[in-house]
């Protein structure tokens, strides 16, 4: 009888502890690995945005969109269609995972109009400033995510000793 008894408060403790792991550790593991990887792409997305927004090549060739009687119009900053798309993923992903301020630092860098003619003018300076901001700001929410997750952790685990 004893040895049943020790079975399943063996198989009691470990399904606690699995349910305890998932539930503390593994979602909120998961939840800065994407923080992370959203980081990446989008420190990426601003790099890329900078090197074509200011190479004379790709900004020499852009498109002209025809609107009918005579009216066309070109784009402003010619962008290759994978940085157009992993900025929009950076900021699509920073809206769903980063504080509000994070999001609004990263769209108004992507916003800025860079200048082929005048590549280290005031139009840089404040990409790169606005560009630094919105990484800065995306690690304080990674840290402030990181410091909550193990002080909550840490907090349960007392808890449930008491």
């Amino acid at each position: 009888m004893k040895e049943i008894a020790l079975v399943i408060l063996g198989l009691c403790s470990g399904a606690v502890l699995s349910w305890l792991q998932f539930k503390y550790i593994w979602i909120n593991q998961r939840k800065l690995e994407e923080k992370f990887k959203t980081l990446d792409e989008a420190a990426k997305a601003l790099a890329l945005f900078e090197r074509e927004a200011l190479d004379p090549e790709i900004q020499n060739k852009k498109r002209i969109y025809d609107h009918g009687d005579n009216k066309t119009s070109f784009r402003k900053i010619e962008l290759s269609a994978e940085t157009d798309v992993l900025m929009r993923t950076a900021l699509v992903k920073t809206k769903a995972l980063y504080s509000a301020s994070a999001y609004q630092s990263l769209d108004e860098a992507l916003k800025i109009q860079l200048d082929v003619k005048d590549p280290s003018g005031d139009g840089h300076h404040e990409f790169t400033k606005k560009s630094e901001k919105a990484i800065e700001e995306m690690s304080k929410d990674i840290k402030a995510n990181m410091s909550n997750w193990f002080s909550s952790l840490t907090w349960r685990l007392h808890k449930d000793r008491s």
